[in-house]
């Protein structure tokens, strides 16, 4: 089976993505890992300061860029942005 970090290299795309997750706000319901295919998160195995375990992003190189981890999170934790993008102020 051939990772989507493999394919975009053999199709030649170089685009990357950075995924962050906002532990402070993520409650850890799971929602992204269900959803992300290119499996991206992984749930923490350490408690945030309000009590759950959130996910985390551990293959952000396997992104790409679909979108449905930021559409399906409840508390809008999540942010996919190309490697490199500019962050709004």
């Amino acid at each position: 089976m051939v990772s989507s970090a493999e394919a975009r290299q053999a199709l030649g795309a170089t685009r990357a993505y950075e995924v962050t997750v906002d532990i402070a706000t993520c409650d850890g319901c799971g929602i992204c890992i269900f959803y992300c295919k290119p499996v991206v998160f992984e749930q923490s195995r350490a408690l945030s300061r309000r009590g759950f375990y959130p996910a985390v992003a551990v293959r952000s190189e396997e992104c790409n860029s679909c979108g449905l981890c930021e559409l399906a999170c409840p508390q809008l934790a999540i942010c996919v942005r190309p490697i490199g993008a500019e962050t709004r102020s």
